[in-house]
């Protein structure tokens, strides 16, 4: 007897009818996945083509960072416009000086250029008291009295020819200095006080310089005739203080 086949039953249908399906969370994952691989399909190039156009840089750039640190560091001195002015020739530095004696010489100094074409030289600014003192120390007895005795005979003036009689006549910068540290009197010279420069009167016509620097508020002393080649010019509104270290 031939075997039947079998029929399916009503629950083989069932059964095939209602086949189990991917979880409805999992689906979402992997349609989440796809999105997240299709934009970075669709970014990496334009981040690349950014990146090499510098529009997405995060960082500033080398230049950038060079020009804010230069930035940073450019601060004029004012000085620097004063040494680098035309019209003057400095031997010394301008550091120390009154700005409104600084101010009255540019203006003297552009005068004087405009007139003859030639700049002013300035041998001498401010000192300090011990630079002063070698000075003096290498002066004679006619120049120390033609140039700090004009007003009186300064008891520093005594003690310094003093102690050269007693020291054979001869008195170095340490022991001047130390005269001038501990004096009694105490105005030496406006060179200590930022109020005065030597100005040069080589090739110039003395008498023309000297008028020009007096419109312009300076005192001048010519001290040729003391062996010293300067016009002494100091400012007349310019404070005048007594340094004594």
């Amino acid at each position: 007897m031939t075997p039947h086949a079998s029929t399916p039953t009503a629950v083989d249908d069932h059964t095939r009818r209602r086949a189990p399906r991917p979880p409805r969370r999992r689906l979402r994952r992997l349609a989440a996945g796809a999105v997240l691989v299709l934009g970075l399909v669709v970014a990496l190039p334009s981040c690349r083509a950014g990146a090499r156009w510098n529009v997405l840089r995060m960082t500033p750039t080398t230049s950038e960072l060079d020009t804010a640190s230069l930035g940073d560091e450019v601060e004029e001195d004012p000085m620097d416009s004063v040494m680098a002015d035309p019209n003057l020739v400095w031997n010394c530095s301008a550091e120390g000086l009154d700005p409104e004696l600084v101010t009255a010489l540019r203006a003297a100094a552009a005068a004087w250029v405009a007139e003859n074409g030639q700049p002013l030289v300035i041998n001498s600014g401010a000192r300090t008291l011990r630079r002063q003192a070698e000075l003096m120390a290498d002066m004679t007895q006619a120049q120390l009295e033609g140039m700090y005795c004009r007003q009186g005979y300064p008891s520093y003036i005594s003690a310094i020819l003093r102690a050269r009689r007693q020291n054979r006549g001869s008195l170095g910068a340490d022991g001047t200095y130390a005269i001038l540290c501990e004096r009694a009197s105490g105005y030496i010279s406006s060179h200590l006080c930022g109020a005065a420069v030597d100005v040069s009167p080589s090739g110039c016509d003395v008498g023309r310089l000297r008028a020009l620097l007096e419109t312009h508020g300076f005192t001048t002393l010519d001290e040729r005739n003391l062996g010293v080649n300067c016009l002494h010019a100091t400012y007349r509104d310019a404070p005048r203080l007594i340094v004594r270290e």
